[in-house]
């Protein structure tokens, strides 16, 4: 440490909150090590579901692995892709049909994980495609298969509930100042 300069040590940590957003209550929470991955946080909440139960998760739970464990668990999902999460989300990013169901196959590199997990190595899905009040597309991968029953119009009330979560963080952060 120089002359004039403070050593600070801040204490760090990983939280993660399973969280209903129609009655803005958590359901449960978790606190591990900062390099926790949000993976495995994720799969810790699951006890606290139950079959049939609906999962809003963001573009970090975009992975195979995920949805193989979620639609194992028999939880339904609804999760944010990124540009880079799967073929099926770049095409409808890029343009494509608003809705297209797929077999997602497991990468190779995570087979052999897959199966000591009792994982499977493909999984049905649907992606659609949401287009927000400001334009902005978003696609969304989900369990929720039958296309007359769940339209693109529910995806985008869907996703706009994920938004309870966020104000939640929100409180934590900086009203609290737990960042």
């Amino acid at each position: 440490v120089k002359a004039g300069e403070t050593l600070r040590r801040l204490p760090m940590a990983q939280a993660s909150v399973l969280y209903d957003v129609l009655n803005g209550v958590a359901l449960d929470s978790l606190l591990a090590p900062a390099k926790t991955f949000e993976g495995h946080l994720l799969l810790q909440h699951l006890p606290h579901t139950a079959e049939g139960d609906l999962l809003l998760l963001d573009r970090n739970y975009a992975a195979y692995r995920h949805v193989a464990a979620l639609t194992q668990a028999q939880r339904h999902l609804v999760i944010r892709c990124s540009h880079h999460s799967f073929a099926a989300a770049r095409r409808l990013f890029q343009g494509g049909p608003d809705s297209l169901t797929v077999t997602l196959s497991a990468p190779q590199k995570q087979r052999a994980a897959l199966l000591k997990q009792g994982l499977p190595l493909e999984v049905k899905v649907r992606f659609v495609r949401v287009i927000l009040s400001s334009g902005e597309v978003e696609v969304l991968v989900t369990s929720l298969l039958e296309e007359s029953t769940y339209t693109p119009l529910d995806f985008k009330i869907l996703y706009n509930l994920r938004w309870g979560v966020e104000t939640f963080y929100d409180r934590l952060k900086n009203h609290l100042t737990l960042e």
